[in-house]
């Protein structure tokens, strides 16, 4: 494991910092960390004036596996920047790390601990804590004087629930969000050794957490079928598990509201609602999924138009003929089912363009003469914008 922490030119006074069970009496905060976790190197951020400081003589020759890295005072965004790089210099692939931040000069705290959040995913490095020794909030114990330590790691999974919900909303896939919640549930779970304290552990996360993973494929498969079951479940384990989530999952209360505004169009699946749904798969980058059910949606259109054709073949069958029928030089000559073939030609127009990009999509391109991606997207995003129209001319 590996610190890295902060000196300034402050003059520090002494006190007895506790963490739990642990104790240090200093007037350097890292030097209670490296007694506490032993890590096996010590990264401190020194600007120039901290490292010809006494304090950085002082911690250095208390830590020998202490090493100073260079950084500006942070006075503009291109320090910032500098500051940032010298943090994520000190960062390898993997490593187990610990931040301290209570020394830290003007911004450097917030830089390590947004820098932390950062390098979790970047550098895969595992933060096991981010300590803040609190000298400012020190009482008197018999004559010592104790400061408390916060550990603020917690804190920055308010940056994975924003992830989780951000891309739940805008992809459709819950495994993030899903994730924090059974980890949440698990961890409760995990720390009960007393039988007694079961009646007051959560009971309804883990079922919340289902329903969130059965509307995401449900969404990522286009059931249209089970998606307006799968929404509702949603809602029902939401209510079911709001005092809960309340108590145990808090940064989940916030976004509840948000994610059901997000697929409240889904709860229904008329017409109206999945045409909805077609531009929701094509704004959020869902695009075989888009003009897969804009296919299906053309069809239960034209189905709506003739009453008593409830079979969907014939009514697939039936826009081809059309299609075909157009191409063909005695495209105006009249035929005995004019009349059926007349209610469908406005969806006829569209249906052409729908089959055939729907087709050379569902090809990944193998098929003769498959368009460009670009191509593809933007002719796809105009079909699906033609199909209102076709809901204004019924």
């Amino acid at each position: 494991m590996k610190l890295l922490t902060c000196l300034g030119t402050g003059s520090y006074g002494q006190v007895t910092y506790t963490w739990g069970e642990k104790d240090a009496e200093t007037c350097f905060f890292p030097l209670a960390i490296s007694k506490w976790l032993k890590p096996k190197q010590i990264f401190v951020l020194l600007t120039d004036a901290a490292a010809q400081h006494k304090n950085w003589t002082n911690l250095k020759s208390s830590l020998p596996n202490a090493h100073s890295v260079c950084i500006p005072d942070g006075k503009n965004e291109s320090e910032y920047w500098e500051i940032f790089q010298a943090i994520s210099s000190c960062v390898e692939e993997g490593d187990e790390f610990v931040f301290d931040i209570t020394h830290g000069f003007r911004s450097i705290p917030l830089l390590a601990f947004l820098a932390s959040a950062y390098l979790r995913s970047a550098k895969s490095m595992r933060l096991q804590h981010v300590l803040y020794g609190a000298y400012e909030a020190r009482t008197s114990d018999q004559g010592k004087e104790r400061a408390p330590v916060f550990d603020l790691a917690p804190f920055l999974t308010l940056l994975d629930w924003t992830y989780a919900a951000r891309h739940f909303q805008s992809s459709g896939d819950a495994r993030p969000l899903s994730g924090l919640i059974k980890t949440r549930d698990k961890d409760l779970w995990n720390r009960v050794d007393d039988p007694t304290q079961f009646q007051q552990m959560p009971r309804s996360l883990a079922s919340l957490a289902d329903s969130l993973n059965r509307l995401s494929q449900a969404l990522l498969t286009v059931r249209q079928d089970e998606i307006p079951k799968a929404v509702q479940a949603l809602d029902g384990a939401v209510e079911k598990a709001t005092d809960e989530v309340e108590r145990w999952a808090s940064p989940f209360v916030l976004i509840t509201k948000k994610i059901a505004q997000s697929y409240a169009d889904f709860s229904s699946d008329s017409l109206q609602a999945q045409l909805k749904w077609v531009h929701w798969y094509a704004d959020n980058g869902h695009i075989l999924q888009a003009i897969s059910l804009a296919r299906e949606w053309l069809v239960s259109l034209a189905q709506s138009r003739l009453p008593g054709k409830s079979d969907r073949q014939y009514t697939q069958d039936l826009l081809n003929k059309i299609v075909d029928k157009k191409k063909q030089k005695d495209a105006d000559k009249p035929t005995k089912d004019d009349t059926e073939l007349s209610k469908l030609m406005p969806i006829a127009d569209i249906w052409d363009s729908i089959r055939a990009l729907r087709n050379d999509l569902a090809h990944c391109g193998f098929g003769r003469n498959p368009v460009s991606s670009d191509e593809a997207i933007a002719q796809i995003k105009k079909a699906i914008n033609d199909l209102s129209s076709l809901t204004h001319s019924q």
